[in-house]
């Protein structure tokens, strides 16, 4: 059974997205006060928009072959990014930060160079102790920060024993429902008014990389977006326009999207994982079709073959 009322909703932008909260009526403000602040110290540890951030004042010193004293949130979304990094073979690169600016997403902050090539077993993080690091090359944290966001205000909600509830960024997600409730969460399906599909979730994270936000017109008039191929430095040119993950936690799924997006649907056919192509079609890993409530007529659910 779907949740019905009485919920209330509390929206704000965050991290460049729009942070829309959804739970029940008598624990909505209480909810609201926490997830807040969790967003506003992400992003303020995270930005790379801001020179003056902790992670921007560390990518200035990125290559210069010494340690640097950080604040605990930027060590753990830098271990995590690195663990990210090793899990997806370099697919989820964070040093990608170079090759976006180039293509045109700039943030206007001065940066060292980023390494000509990006091989996924150059080792480019080293941490010591709780709060020291060495950067080899800059990075951007924005995505897996995110991730990161909405897992610590999932965490948060959950210990003060609010539920139901559904948090989303930028189209990400984590939510909790009562045991006997679900939540009707919708598959974005880029340039249609309809979604790709429509699942039930009790609980756990649905995380979605896509064309249809952060693209624009780059070099020469052609469309340039914010995923990069760490193998080629440019915006990657997938057979898919979106690709999303659910699982338990918001920021492994959106690791996931990324390595779908990247390296085709089969490297992620063991979760539920759901893509558009650029032929306007529906694939679904075997997962995923059985956590689909309303699949479209035209999905293709990949071969068990492929798990």
């Amino acid at each position: 059974m779907t949740i019905a009322g009485p919920l209330e909703v509390r929206t704000s932008r965050a991290m460049g997205s729009r942070l829309r909260l959804t739970a029940g009526r008598a624990d909505v403000v209480r909810a609201w006060q926490l997830v807040r602040p969790i967003f506003i110290d992400t992003e303020r540890a995270l930005t790379r928009f801001d020179a003056h951030s902790p992670l921007s004042r560390l990518n200035a010193h990125a290559g210069d072959g010494r340690s640097h004293c950080v604040e605990p949130m930027l060590v753990t979304a830098l271990v995590e990014a690195q663990r990210a990094f090793r899990a997806t073979d370099g697919a989820f690169d964070p040093r990608v930060l170079g090759a976006l600016e180039r293509a045109g997403e700039r943030a206007g902050v001065p940066l060292p160079p980023s390494p000509p090539a990006l091989r996924p077993d150059d080792p480019w993080l080293s941490v010591e102790g709780a709060a020291r690091v060495q950067l080899e090359a800059p990075v951007d944290l924005g995505g897996i920060g995110k991730g990161l966001a909405l897992r610590w205000a999932g965490a948060a909600l959950s210990d003060a024993g609010i539920t139901p509830y559904l948090l989303e960024a930028g189209g990400d997600l984590v939510a909790d429902a009562t045991p006997d409730t679900c939540w009707g969460v919708a598959i974005e399906y880029p340039g249609r008014p309809d979604p790709a599909a429509v699942i039930n979730l009790r609980r756990g994270a649905v995380a979605t990389s896509s064309l249809a936000v952060r693209s624009w017109h780059g070099a020469g008039g052609l469309r340039a977006h914010h995923l990069i191929d760490p193998v080629t430095g440019r915006p990657a040119r997938s057979d898919y326009v979106s690709v999303t993950v659910a699982l338990d936690d918001p920021a492994d799924a959106e690791v996931l999207t990324k390595l779908g997006f990247l390296r085709g649907l089969r490297r992620v056919a063991g979760v539920p994982a759901w893509a558009v192509t650029r032929a306007g079609e529906v694939e679904l890993t075997p997962p995923a079709a059985a956590r689909t409530s309303w699949p479209p007529a035209a999905a293709s659910v990949l071969s068990e073959a492929a798990v």
